[in-house]
């Protein structure tokens, strides 16, 4: 189930061009992938917040308890993947006139083969640099002398210029094989995708592995895609040939709404703003924002919520009218009309699960409608954690300022 490097990394060289990626039906009955309903294996889920920590996901399958891989803790560590298979997906990618006909035929290895992670140059590991914003679960065993021992986890990172969520590694030590675990780590990734509103989820596995093409075909994955020189310029010939599966949600996945806030939200909002106050990097206090923020907000009709489905306000955002920060130079002439974004914040409950992002684009989307041509806000030069959050989101620093005896840099994105 390898998939810890990007397509242009595989090579020994880490330089060599990637190869055509085709998406095609399958030519034969031999990998005909269909949805399967969902094993209902699942017992619980529980989240926990920490102010300084990200959140942490414990789900209990057959009594292994999973739970959130911290970054600073497993940053490295080795996925020891390793896998014996005696069949394969034999791949064939036969040029005619101007079309293309890939056909994959399962056939059976003359003795069984075994892969491991010491035949590569590029072992798995959980959090490699390039997977930025990648997040880890899994299942550990604890040692007095040691570090905890790995015993299963799953990967995942955001595409973001696709709105997709990929998993990058998913692994499961041979003593708990078929026990459910491999369908409860899914069910982490199926959860995040659909709390981020994303419209995918991707992954790679290979053409011999065909243990995991039957998992994921099981899990309601679909072929989307092969590639065929991404280890190598022989892959086809060594019968390991990259498998892409893509897993689709339903456009009905959202659990979350965007609205208006309305007066009979006023108290609700006034509690999230000061359970906030006062927390690391927020510069808010009990005082502000308060409820003259939130009436003046109410009468512009421009402060808005996110609700999850039980209708409690996981976040909120308001688009602003302060002449004093319009005034500011640094704003791009050729961007206006303009608006400014302000007092974005997001439940303790629901932090670090993509909120500001869905807040920042639904309301980016409203602003398009009024004919707005570019949005800026203010971030506080101590919101070291929103400060890297805008940073991958597209929004450029274009100035400095100082206000309510604080320093502020000045954000802007077009729109």
């Amino acid at each position: 189930m390898r998939a810890s490097l990007p397509a242009f990394l595989r090579s020994a060289q880490q330089m060599r061009r990637p190869g055509r990626v085709i998406t095609v039906r399958p030519a034969s009955p031999s990998l005909q992938l269909t949805l399967n309903p969902f094993a209902d294996r699942l017992i619980m889920m529980k989240t926990n917040l920490h102010a300084e920590q990200e959140r942490t996901i414990i789900m209990k399958t057959n009594h292994y308890p999973i739970t959130f891989l911290p970054r600073k803790q497993w940053e490295g560590t080795i996925i020891p993947m390793r896998y014996t298979t005696d069949e394969y997906f034999d791949v064939k990618i036969e040029e005619e006139a101007e079309d293309y006909c890939i056909r994959l035929h399962k056939r059976r290895f003359d003795a069984p083969v075994t892969h491991f992670p010491e035949e590569y140059d590029f072992p798995d590991k959980l959090y490699q640099p390039h997977w930025e914003k990648a997040c880890a679960w899994g299942i550990t065993e604890p040692s007095e002398e040691e570090a905890p021992r790995l015993l299963a986890c799953i990967e995942t990172c955001p595409e973001e210029w696709s709105n997709r969520l990929l998993v990058t590694e998913l692994w499961v030590d041979e003593s708990l094989r078929r026990q459910g675990i491999g369908h409860a780590l899914m069910e982490i990734a199926r959860k995040q995708a659909m709390r981020e509103c994303r419209r995918a989820i991707i992954l790679e596995t290979q053409s011999c592995n065909t243990g995991a093409i039957q998992f994921y075909r099981q899990e309601g994955f679909e072929l989307i895609g092969i590639d065929s020189c991404c280890y190598s310029n022989r892959d086809i010939a060594r019968k390991e040939v990259r498998v892409n599966m893509g897993y689709f949600l339903e456009p009905h996945a959202d659990p979350f709404t965007f609205e208006r806030a309305t007066h009979a939200d006023q108290e609700e909002i006034l509690t999230l703003y000061r359970s906030l106050a006062g927390t690391e990097y927020c510069a808010w206090t009990q005082d502000y924002p308060g409820e003259p923020d939130i009436r003046e907000d109410l009468s512009r009709n421009d402060l808005f919520c996110l609700r999850d489905t039980n209708k409690r306000i996981a976040g909120v955002i308001s688009i602003d009218d302060d002449d004093e920060v319009e005034a500011l130079p640094c704003w791009t002439k050729e961007l206006q009309p303009s608006k400014e974004l302000s007092r974005l914040g997001v439940h303790p409950e629901y932090q670090n699960q993509g909120i500001a992002g869905m807040l920042l684009q639904h309301a980016m989307d409203e602003l398009r409608s009024r004919g707005m041509k570019s949005v800026h806000f203010l971030v506080c030069k101590t919101n070291q954690k929103a400060i890297r959050a805008y940073d991958k989101i597209g929004f450029d620093v274009v100035g400095e300022c100082r206000m309510h005896d604080l320093p502020w840099w000045c954000y802007e994105r077009q729109l």
